[in-house]
Protein backbone atom coordinates (compact mmCIF):
# COMPACT_ATOMS: atom_id res chain seq x y z
CA UNK A 1 0.00 0.00 0.00
CA UNK A 2 1.67 2.94 -0.90
CA UNK A 3 1.77 6.54 0.68
CA UNK A 4 0.45 9.94 -0.04
CA UNK A 5 3.77 12.58 -0.45
CA UNK A 6 4.59 15.86 -2.00
CA UNK A 7 6.94 16.71 -4.56
CA UNK A 8 9.80 18.33 -3.12
CA UNK A 9 10.32 20.79 -6.11
CA UNK A 10 6.68 21.96 -7.08
CA UNK A 11 4.41 20.27 -4.36
CA UNK A 12 2.59 18.00 -6.52
CA UNK A 13 0.49 15.44 -3.95
CA UNK A 14 1.82 11.96 -4.88
CA UNK A 15 2.04 8.44 -3.99
CA UNK A 16 5.38 6.12 -3.49
CA UNK A 17 4.47 4.21 -5.68
CA UNK A 18 4.99 6.50 -8.74
CA UNK A 19 6.98 8.73 -7.34
CA UNK A 20 10.29 9.25 -7.95
CA UNK A 21 12.70 8.47 -5.06
CA UNK A 22 15.84 9.91 -3.99
CA UNK A 23 17.24 9.20 -0.53
CA UNK A 24 19.69 11.97 0.91
CA UNK A 25 21.67 11.47 4.19
CA UNK A 26 18.50 8.71 4.95
CA UNK A 27 15.93 11.01 4.11
CA UNK A 28 13.70 10.17 1.45
CA UNK A 29 12.81 13.54 -1.09
CA UNK A 30 10.24 12.38 -3.94
CA UNK A 31 9.63 14.02 -6.64
CA UNK A 32 7.13 13.54 -9.52
CA UNK A 33 10.22 12.15 -11.91
CA UNK A 34 13.46 11.83 -12.60
CA UNK A 35 14.07 14.42 -15.29
CA UNK A 36 12.41 16.95 -12.34
CA UNK A 37 15.19 15.77 -10.27
CA UNK A 38 17.73 16.24 -13.08
CA UNK A 39 16.36 19.59 -14.05
CA UNK A 40 16.47 20.76 -10.04
CA UNK A 41 19.78 19.42 -10.09
CA UNK A 42 21.45 20.68 -13.08
CA UNK A 43 19.89 23.96 -12.11
CA UNK A 44 21.46 23.87 -8.33
CA UNK A 45 25.29 22.98 -9.94
CA UNK A 46 24.87 25.86 -12.20
CA UNK A 47 23.75 28.41 -9.15
CA UNK A 48 26.69 26.54 -7.03
CA UNK A 49 28.94 27.51 -10.03
CA UNK A 50 27.99 30.70 -10.50
CA UNK A 51 28.36 31.66 -6.32
CA UNK A 52 31.79 30.01 -6.49
CA UNK A 53 33.24 32.22 -9.10
CA UNK A 54 31.97 35.45 -7.02
CA UNK A 55 33.42 34.58 -4.35
CA UNK A 56 36.52 33.34 -5.90
CA UNK A 57 36.62 36.77 -7.71
CA UNK A 58 36.32 39.15 -4.66
CA UNK A 59 39.00 37.06 -2.84
CA UNK A 60 36.86 35.93 -0.18
CA UNK A 61 38.70 33.80 2.53
CA UNK A 62 36.73 30.00 3.43
CA UNK A 63 36.06 31.32 6.91
CA UNK A 64 33.81 34.28 5.17
CA UNK A 65 30.64 34.33 3.86
CA UNK A 66 29.10 36.62 0.60
CA UNK A 67 27.13 39.61 1.83
CA UNK A 68 23.73 38.47 2.12
CA UNK A 69 22.21 41.82 0.13
CA UNK A 70 24.66 40.55 -2.61
CA UNK A 71 23.23 36.55 -2.43
CA UNK A 72 19.29 38.87 -2.73
CA UNK A 73 20.39 40.77 -5.86
CA UNK A 74 21.49 37.92 -7.16
CA UNK A 75 18.41 35.80 -6.10
CA UNK A 76 16.24 38.47 -7.58
CA UNK A 77 18.48 38.71 -10.92
CA UNK A 78 18.29 34.90 -11.08
CA UNK A 79 14.59 34.51 -11.60
CA UNK A 80 14.72 36.72 -14.76
CA UNK A 81 17.95 35.41 -16.13
CA UNK A 82 19.91 31.99 -15.91
CA UNK A 83 22.70 31.45 -13.71
CA UNK A 84 24.88 31.54 -16.73
CA UNK A 85 24.55 34.55 -18.13
CA UNK A 86 25.00 36.11 -14.17
CA UNK A 87 27.96 34.22 -14.45
CA UNK A 88 29.35 35.35 -17.88
CA UNK A 89 28.25 39.47 -16.84
CA UNK A 90 30.53 39.22 -13.79
CA UNK A 91 33.57 37.38 -16.19
CA UNK A 92 32.75 40.42 -18.75
CA UNK A 93 33.01 43.36 -15.99
CA UNK A 94 35.64 41.70 -14.20
CA UNK A 95 37.90 44.72 -14.51
CA UNK A 96 35.74 47.07 -13.76
CA UNK A 97 33.98 45.40 -10.90
CA UNK A 98 37.31 44.54 -9.04
CA UNK A 99 38.35 48.37 -9.13
CA UNK A 100 35.06 49.88 -7.60
CA UNK A 101 35.89 46.81 -5.09
CA UNK A 102 39.47 47.50 -3.79
CA UNK A 103 38.77 51.36 -3.59
CA UNK A 104 39.31 51.72 -0.09
CA UNK A 105 37.95 55.87 1.15
CA UNK A 106 34.93 55.41 -1.55
CA UNK A 107 32.17 53.65 0.42
CA UNK A 108 31.13 53.82 3.88
CA UNK A 109 30.42 50.87 4.23
CA UNK A 110 30.03 47.07 2.67
CA UNK A 111 26.98 47.47 2.06
CA UNK A 112 27.23 50.57 -0.19
CA UNK A 113 30.11 48.66 -1.96
CA UNK A 114 27.89 45.79 -3.12
CA UNK A 115 24.84 48.07 -3.85
CA UNK A 116 27.24 49.75 -6.08
CA UNK A 117 29.03 46.53 -8.07
CA UNK A 118 25.39 44.52 -8.25
CA UNK A 119 24.12 48.18 -9.79
CA UNK A 120 27.15 47.76 -12.58
CA UNK A 121 25.79 43.89 -13.37
CA UNK A 122 22.05 44.57 -13.22
CA UNK A 123 22.97 47.81 -16.14
CA UNK A 124 25.15 45.23 -18.22
CA UNK A 125 23.73 42.11 -17.48
CA UNK A 126 20.75 42.69 -20.64
CA UNK A 127 23.75 43.55 -23.01
CA UNK A 128 25.11 40.25 -22.10
CA UNK A 129 22.37 38.41 -22.38
CA UNK A 130 21.57 39.67 -25.69
CA UNK A 131 25.09 38.78 -27.24
CA UNK A 132 25.06 34.92 -25.44
CA UNK A 133 21.27 34.54 -27.17
CA UNK A 134 23.04 35.62 -30.68
CA UNK A 135 26.01 33.72 -30.15
CA UNK A 136 23.81 30.96 -29.52
CA UNK A 137 21.74 31.84 -32.83
CA UNK A 138 24.49 31.65 -35.06
CA UNK A 139 26.50 28.18 -33.70
CA UNK A 140 22.78 27.03 -34.65
CA UNK A 141 23.18 28.34 -38.01
CA UNK A 142 26.73 27.31 -38.41
CA UNK A 143 25.76 24.03 -37.47
CA UNK A 144 22.48 23.58 -39.60
CA UNK A 145 24.70 25.04 -42.55
CA UNK A 146 26.81 21.91 -41.62
CA UNK A 147 24.47 19.37 -41.62
CA UNK A 148 23.37 20.45 -45.02
CA UNK A 149 26.56 20.31 -46.46
CA UNK A 150 26.98 17.05 -45.70
CA UNK A 151 23.58 16.04 -46.55
CA UNK A 152 25.04 17.72 -50.38
CA UNK A 153 28.10 15.75 -50.01
CA UNK A 154 26.28 12.43 -49.30
CA UNK A 155 23.98 13.40 -51.98
CA UNK A 156 27.03 14.26 -54.93
CA UNK A 157 28.70 10.98 -53.13
CA UNK A 158 25.67 8.76 -54.15
CA UNK A 159 25.29 10.73 -57.84
CA UNK A 160 29.00 9.63 -58.37
CA UNK A 161 28.71 5.76 -57.39
CA UNK A 162 26.06 5.11 -59.99
CA UNK A 163 26.96 5.06 -63.51
CA UNK A 164 25.98 7.52 -66.23
CA UNK A 165 23.27 5.13 -67.59
CA UNK A 166 21.23 5.21 -64.27
CA UNK A 167 21.84 9.41 -64.15
CA UNK A 168 20.52 9.36 -67.70
CA UNK A 169 17.38 7.19 -67.11
CA UNK A 170 16.00 9.68 -63.89
CA UNK A 171 15.89 12.18 -66.50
Amino acid sequence: MARKCKCKKCGAQLTTDIAFKVVVKGVNHYYCNEPEYNKLQAYKLKRRNTMSYIFDMFSYNSDQLLPPVMIKKINVLAKTYDYDVIKETFKKDKKTLLYWWNLENKFTNEYNKVSYVMRIIENNINDTYKSMRIDKKQNEVSRSKVIIQDEALTKVKNIINKDISSFIEEE
